[in-house]
């Protein structure tokens, strides 16, 4: 089974951890030895960036308890990851799965090379594995990130990218355009877990915003 790590970085003018700590903790990524594949960009490139600034109407910004992280570029950097999956996916056809991993992934505790290699080793073509917090809920608030899936974490057969792409992008502009809100990339991944994408074959597991969204894999992957 051919793996392919895909990570980004897109510099935010304003976030709480600096370009600097991005940098550390980036290099530790580049350092695993799994193939992978890195995208650079800027805020402006992102789809949910271009399509916002069209709106005809003003969109509230979903910030909880952090304004200062929780910005209208943060919520389009979060939501610009699958479609870096769609074009590793589009760079790299011979790539059976694509697992998306955070640019500062080391931030999280306990999180190292080991556990990285062993899940890219692990992960199969069948279904898109999704560690998450919480169980499956109909409500789904504005207000507070939705922890039915970590963000941070999400591998996803290459057949089923773009059509996994296609309906979180969906699922966002139809939120949108029916509450005029930017909410949490998570939240709008839930929506469409429920809705859009629910045909689709989701292997969700338990984990938290640690190692475990490597480690806690089903135990008939993690033994393979």
């Amino acid at each position: 089974m051919h793996a392919r790590l895909v990570t980004a970085y897109v510099p935010l003018k304003g976030h709480p951890r600096t370009a600097s700590e991005y940098g550390v903790l980036g290099e530790r990524l580049s350092g695993v030895p799994v193939r992978k594949k890195a995208f650079y960009q800027r805020v402006e490139e992102t789809w949910m960036y271009k399509y916002v600034k069209n709106l005809p109407f003003p969109a509230a910004i979903s910030v909880a308890d952090n304004p200062t992280k929780n910005s209208l570029a943060y919520h389009c950097v979060q939501h610009e990851k699958i479609e870096w999956l769609r074009q590793a996916a589009t760079e790299y056809p011979d790539t059976d799965v694509l697992v998306w991993v955070d640019y500062g992934i080391f931030h999280q505790p306990h999180v190292c090379n080991e556990a990285i290699v062993r899940f890219m080793g692990s992960v199969d073509d069948r279904s898109i594995y999704a560690p998450g917090c919480w169980e499956p809920s109909p409500v789904i608030s504005r207000d507070v990130p939705c922890w039915r899936f970590c963000g941070s974490v999400l591998a996803v057969p290459t057949w089923l990218v773009d059509e996994l792409a296609q309906a979180i992008k969906t699922q966002a502009i139809a939120h949108i355009l029916t509450t005029h809100s930017i909410e949490w990339e998570v939240n709008t991944w839930a929506r469409a877990e429920q809705g859009v994408a629910a045909h689709l074959p989701w292997e969700w597991y338990k984990a938290d915003h640690n190692v475990s969204q490597f480690t806690n894999l089903p135990l008939e992957l993690k033994d393979a």
